[in-house]
């Protein structure tokens, strides 16, 4: 079925069909090991434990430091304009896509 939820958002992964049934989907460029998250507008949009990154127009890893974030794998927390935070890639961030 569609929109159906495998992984919390932000785990790791290396293929989509492990995070979920579309719109779940694993990002790999940048983010290193993989990371489970869903296409969004809104924080509605969005599994309970995330929030809707503007950025990137993804649900992203809710997180109020970066230790609740997978920081060996290089990922931190990220402010939002609402004030709250998302485990982001800790790679410069350049317009919200991954550099290199």
């Amino acid at each position: 079925a569609a929109n159906t939820q495998y992984l919390p958002i932000g785990s790791r992964c290396s293929s989509s069909g492990q995070c979920g049934t579309a719109p779940y989907d694993c990002a790999v460029n940048g983010y290193p090991f993989g990371y489970c998250e869903k296409s969004c507008a809104t924080d509605g949009d969005c599994p309970a434990d995330s929030l809707c990154s503007p950025l990137v127009k993804a649900c992203r890893r809710t997180c109020t430091a970066s230790d609740t974030c997978r920081t060996s794998e290089g990922y931190r927390c990220e402010p939002l304009v609402s004030g709250k935070g998302v485990c982001e890639s800790g790679g410069p961030m350049d317009g919200g896509l991954p550099s290199g």
